[in-house]
This record gives structure tokens, C-alpha cells and sequence, in this order.
């Protein structure tokens, strides 16, 4: 069966090519970006979804079982795969794209633009990949006639929020080239909305810096009762994986979230660990991380 995910909904058709609202001093709120409407007749979708800085996550009771539906991630075009299949022309310049393999899609919009959903199963076992794909393109419709009507919602962040500051712009290039022992050309990946940056390269060392949003440092996976270390001035949890290390610090309330808060979090990711010559992540992930927390905003 295709993985086509359905017919998409009634669409205006006609008029200016529709693209993202930008606000230099704002933030799209994710959770503007669709409605309830948007996922019938697939399932109900408990609203307002969970928002971070980049995503809305609604929960959609099924027949099948509960789904969590990842939506709103702004990117450049250029960062979606090469392999991918266009599912649906919606008019205005506006596309639904199936992203290579299992049901991930994106609204590719004019301009360059495109906002990606994304949906797995909340609780444990599978649901059809013909109902993840179903949620991904209705979740994508409803941003699309959202953006289409103009309706989308801005939020400004607080000074000192993590929003505020650039992750690319708080480690140097050659710190990173040297602690991924990478070339210092390579250049660094990030979304348009500017809330994650990665250094390295695809099949080799990486490093990124993010700011995800979450009730609690074990939901982001830390181990519970998991010691702190005290990193540039900042509580902080390294958490070692085979291959990885993970830096997290707690930051502040997140402003358009219930009981969230915004985090940094800094990854390092070495597959040739235990190999000869190879690095130690978290000695990597320790020093990037003590030169990127020195560029936060104040938690206070």
C-alpha cells in the first residue's frame, strides 16, 4: 500500500504563494500551527498540544492506540532529503513530501521554506505506518490552511531566554575542529529557526548543541538520582553512552509551555571510540560544553 496517508483537506487553491510569518524579536508557536480538525476523521486529538521551540506535540486517540504527532520544525528546503516523493500539490506553491523511507513529511512552501511532522506511537507496541502516515499529512494540511488564513501565532521570548542566542554562535569553529578532530572548513548545520546547530560530518565525529524543552532532565534521558557536575558556573549532567556523551543544563521556565523548561543540551557522538587513535566524547563533550555554557544568558 502506498504510503500516501489519504486525501488531504479542502484547501484554497488560488491566491499568493504562502510562506512562514517572520518577526526578527518573535518565535512561531508550534502548537498554532494546526488544530483538532486537522487529524479527523484519523482520531481526537487532545489540544492545546506540548510545545518546544520547534515542535508541538499533540497526543491522537485512535482506534489502534494513542499517537504523539511531532509538527512545526521550520527548515531551509535544502535540508530535507533528496529522496523524496511529493504527495500533494495544495496550491499557492505549496507541496506535501514524503521524506525517504517510513512516513516523516514535510509542507514545502514557497520561498525555500518547509515545516516538517513526524508521529510514533505513544505507548508501547506499533501502529500502522498507513495511520502514522494518515496523522503527518492531515497534521501538514491543517498547517498549511493555518498559514494560508494568516492565523499563526508569535511569542516573544524573555531576555534571558535560550531562543535569544544562536547555538552556532557559542563555541569557535576551531575549538570544535579540534576537539571533533575535524577540518576547521566544515561547516555547521542548522534550521531556521536557529535553536540547534551541528558540527562534523554525517558518517564521523559530531558534535551538537540544542535547546530542548522538557518537564525534567530524566525526560530528555537522564538516569534518575544521575550525579551533577558543576560546568562553567552551571549545574550540569554528562551522561556517557557506547559511542556518546551527552552535557545537559537546566535553564528557565519555558514561556509558552505548563510545567517545561528550557535546557541546553550538548552532544558529542564518536563511532570509532575504543579504536586506536580515537577521542574520548566526553572529555570532547565536557570541554565544548564548559565554552558553550559560558556564552548562556543568566538564569536570573
Amino acid at each position: 500500500m502506498a504510503r500516501t496517508g489519504g486525501a488531504p483537506e479542502r484547501t484554497p487553491v488560488t491566491g499568493n504563494p504562502v510562506t512562514m510569518p517572520f518577526d526578527t524579536r518573535a518565535e512561531i508557536d508550534p502548537c498554532s500551527l494546526t488544530g483538532p480538525a486537522a487529524f479527523e476523521p484519523h482520531g481526537t486529538a487532545t489540544m492545546p498540544g506540548r510545545p518546544d521551540m520547534d515542535n508541538c506535540r499533540v497526543s491522537v486517540a485512535t482506534d489502534a492506540g494513542r499517537a504523539f504527532v511531532w509538527l512545526g520544525e521550520q527548515m531551509s528546503t535544502s535540508m530535507l532529503p533528496r529522496d523524496r516523493t511529493q504527495l500533494a500539490d495544495l496550491g499557492r506553491g505549496a507541496t506535501i513530501v514524503l521524506l525517504e523511507d517510513g512516513c516523516d513529511m514535510a509542507l514545502v512552501l514557497a520561498e525555500g521554506f518547509a515545516v516538517t511532522a513526524f508521529s510514533t506511537s505513544a505507548d508501547d507496541g506499533d501502529l500502522p505506518e498507513v495511520l502514522l502516515c494518515s496523522l503527518n499529512r492531515g497534521a501538514l494540511t491543517g498547517v498549511f490552511n493555518v498559514l494560508a488564513g494568516e492565523r499563526a501565532k508569535l511569542w516573544r521570548p524573555a531576555p534571558n531566554s535560550l531562543a535569544t542566542l544562536s547555538p552556532c554562535d557559542v563555541m569557535s569553529r576551531g575549538l570544535v575542529a579540534e576537539q571533533l578532530d575535524i577540518p576547521s572548513d566544515v561547516e555547521p548545520v542548522f534550521p531556521i529557526t536557529g535553536h540547534w546547530c551541528r558540527w562534523g560530518e554525517d558518517d564521523g565525529n559530531q558534535a551538537t548543541l540544542r535547546y530542548p524543552v522538557a518537564e525534567s532532565a530524566s525526560e530528555l534521558g537522564v538516569p534518575d538520582g544521575h550525579p551533577t557536575e558543576v560546568i562553567a558556573d552551571r549545574e550540569s549532567w554528562v551522561v556517557a553512552g557506547r559511542i556518546s556523551c551527552t552535557v545537559y543544563a537546566k535553564h528557565i521556565d519555558f514561556a509558552i509551555g505548563v510545567g517545561t523548561f528550557e535546557f541546553a543540551e550538548l552532544g558529542v557522538t564518536m563511532p570509532d571510540v575504543g579504536k586506536p587513535g580515537a577521542g574520548d566524547p566526553c572529555a570532547a563533550a565536557r570541554t565544548l560544553a564548559d565554552a558553550a555554557w559560558r556564552h548562556l544568558p543568566p538564569v536570573t
